[in-house]
């Protein structure tokens, strides 16, 4: 896992207190580490040493990294500096009369730059205006600058530490940023996906584990992270595997297709729940995969329910038989610690790692009667919750938790939007939630996934557009309803289902238009 921090500065502070580490030797290497990237990139492409490197510089220390990276690849491209204004921090006045010195190309006029471009000749656009200090609003001379430079056709754009502008709709867009230091948590916003690129960490000269001495504020999900669950018990059984039991709604094909992903995930068994054969006529419409049983109760071995896929109102009924399932578990546990006999005892450390584990999902997560339920789960000992909101479910919970608890309050207006494009926003609600909801996890889908549980975050940034469409939610719910039942904890459940998820959009292809959730039951079963 990458630790990601929500404000660098603080990181940067702490190393120039600690260790006297001055500004300008970071800078020199946060300029290092672009001019090796275009290099490494001019050798790859067959970009020539008379190619023209344009930096654009701002006046703060953003600004006075591009001055060091031209100073730098002076000597192997054509390089230019244009100025949006002049440097107004110490190190950019410094860095700027090194450039003088040395004779770089500096540019006021920033025009100028359009009146001397050859379109038939790759080059190199590099943004050094803002970076991860900017706040508000785009100048429109701004605006109108990188709606220019994103037009470039033949241009190579790299962001020096983020996109200038990045949450505004007229920022940078870069095909590589680099952050320096550590990973920036501005980075991860649903919006800036279209514009960071590939993201690269620049080392500023000391390692990782003196710069990043304070708590990461979220951890970036890699491919070692993901457990996948195989079977390396040669004497087991499918009961060994746990029995995964999914509810159907008003909708039949979402649990049939959550059912027949949590059995494709592993779990021993897989029951769908026609819950007093209320959707009897409607599920009678689909074929079931043989695999999978049919019940009308909750099954005596079961070891995760999923509730929600499907469902277009309220299952008060379904809440409450999962209510009674969850507490029964609880009051056997509660009973039995109680009793000293050796064989309960024994029995009792057979059943620990097997918990009851339940997932919420999709029309639930809408309904303000669900939060007093979800509080009562809460105060269970042996429960492992797991709710699965996208954007939209996600900002209706929240409003149903501050309709329904006293004390929860959110100074910020919250939107949709503000959600999608603010991840400092998401992170604080999702600890909030934490808090108030302490033994639940809440797995939030977005064009970047995060993760809560126990006032940590975890970011997965894998999963591609061709993801959009219905049903693709189906099978992630039932594939950490899988891996809750075979035992797994809500976190490396979590973690590794929308890992997993996220990988079966890339085999299809981002851009992908025909990725179906039955492709997707596929691909679980051949590449995964």
């Amino acid at each position: 896992m990458q630790k990601i921090y929500a404000d660098s500065k603080k990181l940067e502070d702490c190393v120039k207190q600690k260790l006297n580490f001055p500004s300008l030797l970071m800078m020199e290497h946060a300029a290092l580490a672009m001019t090796n990237l275009v290099r490494e990139i001019a050798e790859k492409e067959k970009i020539s040493k008379n190619s023209d490197v344009n930096i654009f510089c701002g006046k703060g220390n953003n600004g006075a990294d591009g001055f060091a990276l031209a100073r730098l690849l002076q000597n192997d491209f054509n390089v230019t500096v244009y100025c949006t204004e002049n440097p107004a921090t110490e190190e950019g006045k410094i860095q700027e009369s090194f450039c003088k010195k040395l004779g770089v190309n500096i540019q006021r006029n920033y025009e100028d730059f359009f009146s001397t471009q050859k379109n038939n000749q790759k080059n190199f656009i590099i943004d050094c205006i803002y970076g991860i200090g900017f706040h508000g609003k785009l100048q429109e001379n701004i605006q109108l600058l990188f709606a220019k430079l994103n037009s470039q056709k033949n241009a190579i754009r790299i962001a020096c530490d983020v996109p200038s502008g990045l949450g505004s709709e007229n920022c940078f867009n870069a095909d590589f940023t680099v952050t320096m230091g550590c990973t920036k948590l501005k980075l991860y916003g649903d919006g800036a996906k279209n514009h960071v690129g590939k993201i690269l960490i620049a080392d500023l000269g000391i390692s990782k584990q003196e710069f990043e001495m304070n708590e990461p504020d979220a951890y970036l999900i890699e491919e070692k992270d993901k457990i996948l669950p195989f079977r390396k018990n040669k004497s087991s059984h499918k009961g060994n595997y746990g029995h995964s039991v999914i509810f159907c709604g008003e909708k039949p094909g979402a649990a049939i297709l959550a059912a027949t992903a949590s059995m494709n995930f592993g779990s021993g068994l897989t029951s769908i729940i026609n819950f007093q054969n209320k959707n009897r006529a409607a599920l009678s419409q689909f074929k079931i995969s043989p695999s999978l049983m049919l019940s009308s109760e909750i099954p005596a071995k079961t070891t995760c329910v999923l509730a929600g896929s499907g469902f277009v109102s309220f299952p008060k009924e379904e809440i409450e038989c999962i209510e009674k399932w969850l507490n029964t578990a609880n009051d056997e546990k509660q009973k039995s610690s109680k009793l000293a006999e050796e064989n309960i005892q024994k029995k009792l450390k057979q059943n620990a790692s097997k918990n009851r584990a339940v997932v919420f999902d999709a029309g639930i997560l809408n309904a303000v009667e669900f939060i007093p339920f979800l509080e009562n789960f809460n105060r269970l000992e042996n429960v492992k919750i797991v709710l699965t909101p996208h954007l939209s479910e996600f900002l209706n919970f929240i409003n149903n938790v501050k309709i329904t608890i006293s004390g929860f309050s959110y100074p910020q207006e919250i939107s949709v939007k503000s959600l999608a494009e603010n991840p400092e926003q998401k992170l604080e609600l999702g600890k909030i939630l934490n808090k108030i909801f302490p033994k639940t996890t809440i797995v939030v889908k977005s064009a970047n996934t995060f993760i809560f549980r126990e006032n940590e975050c975890f970011i997965v940034t894998d999963g591609a557009q061709s993801l959009s469409k219905g049903g693709s939610g189906d099978i992630l719910a039932g594939m950490i309803t899988s891996l809750l039942a075979q035992g797994y904890s809500c976190k490396d459940a979590a973690i590794t289902a929308v890992k997993a998820h996220a990988e079966l959009s890339n085999l299809a292809g981002a851009e992908s238009y025909n990725l179906t959730p039955e492709k997707m039951l596929t691909f679980i079963q051949e590449n995964l």
